[in-house]
């Protein structure tokens, strides 16, 4: 007996691995007219040296937060797709991100469900600030035409939140 069936599922497989492969080729391939095409998306991403550099090349400006909930042992400062500025603050196995960009729209990258969400009011500025269990993760708020945003990886008590938004105004 001669295993047609498997031989017809395997001829099968292979079928479909070639018209994928020969269809998603253009994706993976490098143009020969532009060997640059491949690290477009991170030509985009332009790291700065300060906050200063970070707020020419984003044409706002752009300030450190002056309160963090921990002493900063790496700082990085992006500007990102064109689009938002980014500092990044790390130490104490924690990182702070905060972001900025012209618009109202989310530039958080958070896109999380928290069981809790508090609204904070700085002045006449609304700050929405979410997390879990008493411990808060993101903050988010619209001001003079810029979306911000900061998130904190470890989570923070709602007071250092909020100092950390006031610290930046």
């Amino acid at each position: 007996t001669f295993p047609v069936k498997k031989i017809l599922s395997v001829a099968a497989c292979i079928a479909v691995l070639l018209v994928c492969g020969t269809m998603l080729k253009p994706l993976f391939r490098m143009d020969s007219e532009n060997p640059d095409e491949l690290s477009s998306a991170v030509a985009d991403i332009v790291e700065c040296t300060s906050a200063e550099e970070l707020s020419e090349k984003a044409g706002f400006q752009v300030t450190d937060i002056a309160e963090l909930p921990f002493e900063a042992e790496t700082t990085s400062y992006t500007w990102c797709w064109g689009t938002f500025a980014q500092i990044e603050y790390a130490g104490n196995d924690d990182t702070v991100l905060y972001r900025k960009a012209v618009g109202n729209d989310d530039v958080s990258g958070d896109y999380n469900e928290y069981e809790q969400v508090e609204i904070k009011q700085l002045g006449n500025v609304s700050i929405t600030v979410k997390g879990n269990n008493d411990l808060y993760y993101l903050a988010i708020w619209q001001e003079d035409g810029y979306t911000c945003s900061i998130s904190d990886d470890c989570g923070l008590e709602l007071d250092k939140f909020v100092q950390m938004v006031e610290s930046l105004r």
